[in-house]
């Protein structure tokens, strides 16, 4: 509750209004309960006020007018300091205002130097006739939310979401992991899986990389690729040729890569086949792939290629691409490509050509050395 004041406070008021607005008797302080005015809402409003007994500290003061027939209520105000006798309280009339007629039902200062609760006084009840105005503003009645995630929060939900569908696939591969039927078209189905989440993924990614003018990344095509591979491997129809193609040999030779089986923490696994492997392996690429560009914020390596003797020729390739051959011989330090798997082709005249797989995905910083069988002049 508001402190009451020890003495009555009469307040005598006068309406001050804009110049389009009249008042229906002239403004007096000898005749202050007959003083009524027009004011729309949105407009200023001032009533002038008279103090009986000033207040000895300087101080805010306050008024407030109530529309008991909308049950609605303004207030004005201004400073006013120590031992101030009048003061014109002013304030925007709110342009949400009811309509109707608003007569002032008290007022009040600040509290005391060192309490806490204003001081209330009374009033001669002097009215305004509110006139309300028409809404022209526009709200929102409803909205739609989608998260706008950067680049980097983009591939950490992503990967997470890959992590998930591995994890659902070592507990039923720990729970029956016998190479039958029913678990090779339960891994194409984990497969498609992945795949469908990539491709929505790198949708996402492209389409931010294109708003900061940033080439598509390699890496999303790489994967795909994998994925589909691995679907054909395992006796999906290959949506080029139309047949059939059942050989398993793309998921032995990723699981036999080895170092992504490393990536990615899930549960080990004991006697799976190795076509269980090897989906498994190309889940923990992607995650790995997700997390290298998150984590480093660029969708690029560095990578060392040496040979013995140096001063061979390196020629690179994706699957599916011609070799191009690099810019210099070996020994090559500082070499920078795009995040894919890369076979890299070492030639040197005299010495046998040796040919190397690299996962980037895996591997940060990776260092190639190969040592070449060249024959003795």
């Amino acid at each position: 509750m508001g402190r009451v004041s020890p003495f009555r406070v009469v307040v005598l008021a006068a309406l001050s209004l804009p110049p389009a607005c009249h008042l229906a008797a002239a403004q007096s302080v000898a005749n202050l309960t007959a003083d009524r005015g027009e004011v729309k809402a949105g407009e200023p409003l001032t009533i002038h006020v008279t103090f009986r007994t000033p207040t000895s500290y300087d101080t805010y003061c306050y008024l407030d007018l109530r529309n008991a027939a909308a049950s609605d209520t303004i207030e004005i105000g201004s400073q006013i300091k120590a031992k101030q006798t009048t003061a014109d309280l002013t304030g925007p009339v709110p342009t949400d205002a009811k309509g109707g007629t608003y007569t002032a039902i008290g007022g009040g200062v600040g509290p005391p130097p060192g309490a806490r609760n204003n001081v209330t006084f009374t009033v001669n009840p002097i009215s305004v006739n509110i006139i309300p105005v028409a809404d022209e503003t526009t709200h929102p009645a409803e909205a739609t939310l989608a998260l706008s995630l950067t680049q980097e929060q983009l591939l950490r939900t992503a990967s997470a979401d890959v992590q998930q569908i591995l994890s659902t696939l070592i507990a039923r591969l720990n729970s029956d992991a016998a190479d039958t039927v029913t678990l090779r078209q339960y891994l194409v189905t984990t497969l498609k899986k992945g795949d469908a989440l990539l491709l929505k993924t790198k949708g996402e990614y492209a389409a931010k990389a294109a708003k900061n003018l940033n080439p598509e990344p390699i890496f999303f095509d790489d994967l795909h690729q994998e994925y589909l591979t691995a679907i054909t491997d395992l006796g999906v129809p290959d949506p080029k040729q139309g047949e059939l193609v059942t050989t398993t040999g793309h998921l032995i030779r990723v699981q036999l890569s080895g170092r992504s089986n490393s990536v990615g923490g899930a549960t080990a696994l004991v006697n799976a086949p190795l076509v269980a492997k090897g989906v498994i392996a190309i889940l923990k690429r992607n995650i790995a792939a997700y997390e290298n560009v998150e984590k480093h914020g660029t969708e690029a390596f560095t990578i060392k290629l040496r040979s013995i003797p140096a001063g061979a020729t390196v020629s690179y390739m994706r699957t599916g691409h011609p070799y191009t051959t690099y810019s210099k011989p070996t020994n090559i330090e500082d070499a920078s490509f795009q995040l894919a798997m890369w076979t890299f082709r070492f030639e040197k005249s005299g010495c046998k050509t040796q040919f190397r797989e690299v996962d980037p995905y895996t591997e940060a910083n990776p260092e190639l050395t190969v040592e070449l069988s060249c024959t003795t002049k």
